[in-house]
């Protein structure tokens, strides 16, 4: 009796040598893991932080061309808001030199 409770008690103590070795590969593997893990989430930071630089030069870009296009059609427009101002200051020039010329042959 006393020798069977003896390879009972070996086998126990096997088995829990075995267990506790294989908690500690799973702990090692756990933290290899969460090194994983760690990495990528700093990569997908680094990522998602290019991304947003990407499209703040891409807005400014955009902004400064923008800028440049609104700059190019006020160049363009302004010399036909000065030519449609003479023409009116002309034809108001008319018109009242008309009137006056009228009103004088009927005097």
């Amino acid at each position: 009796m006393k020798e069977q409770l003896e390879q009972r008690l070996q086998k126990l103590r096997n088995e829990l040598a075995s267990g506790q070795k294989m908690v500690a590969e799973l702990k090692a593997k756990q933290k290899n893991l969460n090194q994983t893990l760690l990495r990528i989430e700093g990569a997908i930071q680094v990522l998602e932080e290019e991304i947003a630089k990407i499209e703040e030069d891409d807005f400014a870009e955009t902004l400064d061309f923008s800028k440049n296009k609104v700059k190019s059609l006020k160049n363009l427009v302004q010399p036909i808001h000065q030519t449609i101002a003479q023409e009116q200051s002309s034809t108001n020039q008319l018109t009242s030199d008309k009137l006056t010329s009228e009103n004088s042959s009927q005097g």
